[in-house]
């Protein structure tokens, strides 16, 4: 075939270009290959003339790595509208309006958007997120003179399809663009909720931030779970007036104005914190996916989700803490403007969560002082919290430090890590997700992007099952001698026990056949778990006990990639990530040093 007629009450035909090519068509649809198009291009005096157009087209790309235009339209106006391939995701542009969103695959995807003469442009995804742009300045009509179809963008084209409506108000067009996407899809559309019964802040130091997520991945990791997940925007800083975004105001100098602070879709601009795959996990995936890769959600699903933080890098807590400094006072001001955002839409929420990931910059700190400081932390913000939100639940969510550094100096005993753990033991509104030694590291002390999520996607996990009654965070083991035998008794469920990994991960550098227990003053003969304790056969006078806490310099050894200090004890209670493929989640035994 060379042409392509359009059934409709318009006399449209889509004509292969360059004229005369042959294209192929079937029941599946036109194959268009990379050196033809489709292309309609009628007389400027008759026009496709319409308040608003409803434009819905589905197709399947050949090639997903081009950057060619898949749709576009022109107006007699000189107003255009494109939708292109952008290698790793689509962008629908028209004027000054941009929406990208992820590809779905290699598969089917269908597009369907609304373009109105008052210069909206409306876009409905099947995850109910709705995107409604100012496009260009108002005009008294749409008049289409041009459409192109597959402009070097090889595909098989399934259908396409362009609904002349007889209004362009934005609530009318809005209701026929959902008609349209709900009668393809077989399901009503539900747009993003307004009422959140989650808050998660996160602070800390650079781990709490997360790595950089390359361009690419930005758009594709950003809209997991978007439909469900807002974060704090329209607060500005400095003379430029930069906008907050999932970094925080970090350390800058003010002025700060907040007045205008809103809940909005959450966007990645560079890093990926850890409290956003958090999110991601308890929203969960979608229950009505099918086919193979489908996995049900998880049936405590928490949603919407709001998220707000200030993590700064390479900070001790005297400096996050200090009440002169940058850093403390930019944390405050996120809280109030996040406060004032719920406030503007007359919002509440259920359950607050503090999630702190810290402690690398304070392992030179003496024994207990890390713990005062923190204990001074965490109270100063729950008050605060509590004048804000005096009907929610506020709970600290940490991460144990493991100094995440690929080298431990001889004297440095890293009290942190200890510290946290009693910290944690002494209050009902702090809860201890896990370590992070068991993260591979994308440089010298930082995880990588795969295990940073791990960390997020083990606090849903941890939430999940705290908001079910079961108990979570794994202490400092009780300790016992009999003669050369010491067993380490550990608080666990009862619906799991302690088990060696079955994979070692660090290839047996820096971690012997005892899993990462070391003793001082003696030496380990063997090691047995036993349900939820630990045996260990021992000489010598032993006057500690420790696991996860080796002093060592692997920074040199080849292919190293872990923390120094690692450990292959977890119990035996596992679970699938929500949002990571062929990723299992494990309950790690914290570092720690018991004396006996």
């Amino acid at each position: 075939m060379s042409s392509l007629p359009l059934r409709g009450d318009s006399d449209l035909t889509l004509k292969s270009h360059p004229a005369g090519s042959l294209l192929s068509a079937g029941p599946m649809g036109v194959e268009i290959g990379p050196e033809t198009a489709l292309r309609c291009i009628l007389p400027r005096d008759m026009p496709v003339e319409a308040p608003a157009i409803l434009v819905e087209i589905r197709f399947a790309l050949r090639d997903t790595t081009g950057q060619g235009t898949l749709l576009s339209f022109r107006d007699a106006s000189g107003n255009s509208l494109s939708l292109r391939n952008r290698s790793h995701h689509l962008m629908l542009q028209s004027g000054r309006a941009r929406v990208g969103f992820p590809r779905t695959g290699d598969g089917a995807q269908t597009v369907s958007f609304a373009l109105t003469a008052s210069g909206r442009l409306i876009l409905i995804q099947d995850d109910g997120v709705i995107d409604d742009l100012v496009a260009f300045d108002p005009v008294e009509i749409l008049q289409i003179t041009q459409i192109h179809v597959a402009n070097q963008a090889p595909m098989m084209l399934h259908d396409v399809s362009l609904q002349v409506l007889d209004t362009a108000e934005p609530a009318q067009v809005l209701a026929a663009l959902r008609d349209r996407v709900e009668a393809r899809i077989g399901k009503a559309v539900t747009s993003q909720k307004l009422g959140t019964p989650l808050l998660i802040h996160f602070n800390g130091q650079s781990l709490a931030l997360g790595p950089s997520v390359p361009a690419e991945d930005r758009l594709v990791l950003g809209s997991l779970a978007r439909a469900d997940l807002r974060m704090l925007t329209d607060v500005f800083t400095g003379e430029a007036r930069r906008i907050i975004d999932l970094s925080g105001l970090q350390k800058r100098e003010g002025p700060v104005e907040s007045d205008d602070a809103r809940l909005d879709r959450v966007r990645i601009t560079g890093p990926l914190p850890p409290a956003l795959a958090m999110a991601q996990a308890l929203a969960g995936r979608d229950n009505d996916a099918t086919g193979p890769e489908a996995v049900q959600s998880d049936p405590i699903r928490l949603a919407p989700i709001a998220l707000s933080g200030n993590p700064i890098a390479g900070e001790s807590l005297a400096m996050l803490d200090d009440p002169r400094g940058p850093s403390r006072r930019n944390m405050d001001i996120v809280l109030d403007a996040m406060h004032q955002a719920f406030a503007r839409e007359s919002l509440m929420p259920e359950r607050i969560v503090y999630f702190w990931i810290q402690g690398e910059a304070d392992r030179s700190a003496e024994p207990g002082a890390y713990l005062v400081a923190l204990i001074a932390h965490w109270n100063r913000i729950r008050a605060r919290l509590d004048d804000l939100y005096p009907r929610s639940e506020k709970t600290i969510f940490l991460m144990q430090t493991a100094g995440s550094d690929q080298s431990h100096h001889k004297n440095e005993q890293y009290h942190p890590a200890a510290d946290q753990l009693h910290f944690v033991a002494d209050r009902r509104d702090a809860v201890m997700v896990g370590p992070v030694y068991p993260s591979r590291l994308s440089d010298y002390l930082h995880p990588d992007l795969h295990h940073s999520r791990i960390m997020g996607e083990l606090a849903a996990w941890a939430l999940r099952e705290v908001q079910a009654g079961r108990p979570w965070s794994i202490g400092a083991p009780a300790l016992r001698r009999d003669g050369d035998r010491i067993t380490l008794d550990f608080a666990l469920r009862e619906d799991e026990a302690l088990t060696a990994h079955d994979l070692d991960v660090y290839g047996g550098q820096g971690i012997d056949a005892f899993l990462g227990l070391e003793v001082e003053g003696g030496q380990i003969q063997s090691v047995e778990l036993d349900g939820h304790a630990l045996h260990l056969t021992v000489t010598g006078p032993v006057t500690q006990v420790s696991y996860a806490m080796q002093r060592q310099n692997m920074r040199e050894v080849e292919g190293n990639a872990h923390p120094a200090r690692r450990g292959l004890i977890r119990t035996t209670l596992t679970r699938p990530a929500v949002h990571l493929a062929d990723t299992t989640l494990y309950r790690w035994l914290p570092s720690f040093a018991v004396d006996l």
